[in-house]
């Protein structure tokens, strides 16, 4: 195998930790906002924020941290407008 693939695979799986740890953290933020009353604006905050520290390994981190900050605010708000039709 060639010398730069090898040391090129090595810092690939390196950038996929803070990968795996912020999709961790997305997961274990909105369950623990659908069991108690904390806003998702503080979820998706901090992803932005670990989103930026991911940058400095993988920029798809970031785009990840986006995506799921945009996903969990679109189905906060569904629940919402659901929670406020059955008022």
């Amino acid at each position: 195998m060639n010398i730069e693939y090898v040391s090129r695979l090595k810092y690939d799986l390196a950038a996929l930790i803070p990968s795996m740890v912020l999709i961790y953290i997305f997961v274990f933020a909105f369950f623990m906002h659908e069991f108690s009353d904390k806003p998702i604006i503080i979820t998706v905050l901090s992803a932005l924020i670990l989103g930026v520290y991911g940058t400095l390994l993988n920029p798809m981190t970031y785009t990840l941290a986006i995506l799921l900050g945009y996903f969990l605010f679109k189905v906060d708000k569904t629940m919402l407008m659901k929670e406020e039709k059955t008022q």
